[in-house]
């Protein structure tokens, strides 16, 4: 609960994994390394700060759903990576983790500075990236 660290340091590791992104694009390096690596971060960063923060003050019905949700797409791109295909991800699972950090950092935000209007507009943020999340899903599936 020491969100005087915690929400800098959230801040922070999101913000260097979308400029890796982008440098990555804009620099053309982009790797199948780090197709098949950079969304297993995003996951674990994501579902870390979910099961330690979100499960205990936002909904927790959401929380679990969008675990779920992230190992679904962890199965299926090592499911497509042990069959041969690696593909980098589509614009509804970047949308999808755009709106996760957002919505966390709301969180931490309303926690940190005890404004519980912000609560609410999280847990809604959250809600919303669940169903980017299952769009990305289904786009998916062929």
């Amino acid at each position: 609960e020491n969100y005087n660290v915690g929400v800098p340091l959230f801040l922070f590791v999101a913000m260097t994994d979308a400029l890796d992104g982008s440098l990555a694009r804009i620099r053309r390096q982009v790797s199948e390394w780090g197709i098949v690596h950079d969304p297993i971060a995003d996951k674990l960063l994501i579902s870390s700060v979910l099961f330690v923060i979100v499960l205990e003050h936002i909904n927790f019905a959401i929380g679990i759903a969008l675990i779920a949700v992230e190992s679904v797409m962890l199965i299926g791109g090592w499911y497509r990576k042990v069959h041969g295909t690696v593909e980098p991800a589509e614009r509804w699972g970047k949308l999808k983790m755009a709106t996760e950090v957002v919505a966390i950092l709301i969180l931490l935000l309303a926690l940190w500075l005890r404004v519980d209007l912000l609560i609410d507009i999280s847990n809604g943020t959250l809600a919303l990236a669940l169903v980017f999340a299952i769009v990305s899903i289904l786009v998916r599936i062929k």
